[in-house]
């Protein structure tokens, strides 16, 4: 028996490390490894005859609400989830799916006006958290489809 619980908590444990791994860390992330790249390849080819001159800020990739991208992501994923997963009421599970569906276009919208509509130059004495509106949005909407996410694969899945 102990050794049967304890193969389950290993199971769930990997699965729940390989899921936030998979999701979260590549999803959050993967932007800041990419300014790092361009900043190594400037770095690389400063002496150079034409060097490259990437302009290099680890916060452009969030600033302009693409943290969109991975609430429309993380929606989906948990929209697949509930859809394959049985015992939950057909009612249940399509008002999980419809409410994903909604965060989902909210996150995909809210980061293609960010990209589209960047933001003005941040006045002097101005916070970046004040000044950014769509990016500050997007942290949230980040948060709340995090915490749904991990709810429907950890305790639904």
């Amino acid at each position: 028996m102990i050794e049967l619980v304890s193969t389950w908590l290993w199971v769930h444990w990997v699965d729940l490390i390989g899921w936030l791994g998979t999701n979260v860390v590549v999803g959050v992330f993967a932007p800041l490894i990419g300014m790092y790249a361009m900043r190594q390849l400037n770095q690389m080819t400063a002496n150079l005859e034409h060097p490259f001159a990437f302009t290099v800020s680890y916060f452009a990739p969030y600033r302009e609400a693409q943290l969109g991208y991975m609430v429309l992501g993380w929606a989906m994923a948990a929209v697949f989830e509930l859809a394959k997963m049985g015992g939950l009421s057909i009612g249940l599970r399509m008002g999980g799916i419809i409410a994903l569906f909604t965060i989902a276009a909210s996150g995909g919208m809210l980061a293609a006006v960010g990209a589209s509509n960047p933001p003005k130059e941040k006045p002097a004495g101005v916070s970046k958290w004040r000044h950014f509106t769509l990016f500050r949005i997007s942290v949230y909407l980040s948060i709340v489809t995090l915490v749904i996410s991990c709810y429907v694969h950890v305790h639904l899945g």
